[in-house]
């Protein structure tokens, strides 16, 4: 027997049923259905020692701060491709997440919203200062639209590995200086 599938239309209910369906989800599924949008254009970065913020850019965008701070109520866990992650709701658009590893953790969460918006990197500023492992966030951004990056402290060597590892389309800036990469296209 051949099975046939139609979209099911879930946001033509009455809003009573919606609600019943809404309110069934778990957690994990109300973050997921929140996210089916295609109104969301692109994923910003801003990384420092401090803390990291992700922004999925778009008409109904949102936030995520990622920090080391540590929480003893108002938290609850959410499982992110299969991590399990300490997340606070701030508001509507703000979200937070307490971790001990941000550079894998970050990755997670980013990893995770291309796969689900099917939307590149677009741009970064980084502060390597004070960040002893920077280079491991160069997964992140490895392919991004611009790139500003303040890196004082960090040797020549470093930034030349930094820079072989990154494609940037636009803006490429290290310390206020416009770096002309090798890897710009003339058309």
């Amino acid at each position: 027997m051949r099975e046939s599938r139609t979209q099911f239309k879930l946001l033509n209910l009455p809003i009573i049923v919606i609600q019943k369906v809404l309110s069934s989800m778990t957690g994990d599924e109300l973050f997921d259905f929140s996210l089916c949008s295609k109104r969301f254009t692109g994923i910003n970065l801003e990384i420092s020692k401090a803390g990291q913020l992700v922004s999925v850019e778009g008409r109904n965008g949102f936030d995520w701060v990622i920090s080391k701070e540590i929480w003893t109520s108002g938290y609850s866990y959410m499982k992110i491709n299969g991590k399990q992650m300490k997340m606070m709701m701030s508001s509507g658009i703000w979200r937070e997440m307490s971790t001990n590893t941000p550079e894998i953790d970050i990755r997670i969460l980013v990893d995770h919203l291309k796969e689900i918006f099917r939307i590149p990197t677009q741009h970064v500023f980084f502060k390597a200062d004070g960040i002893s492992n920077f280079m491991d966030y160069i997964p992140l951004f490895s392919q991004c639209q611009s790139m500003f990056m303040i890196a004082r402290s960090v040797s020549k060597e470093a930034l030349e590995s930094f820079k072989a590892q990154i494609t940037v389309a636009d803006g490429f800036f290290i310390n206020y200086n416009e770096i002309n990469p090798k890897f710009f296209v003339e058309e």
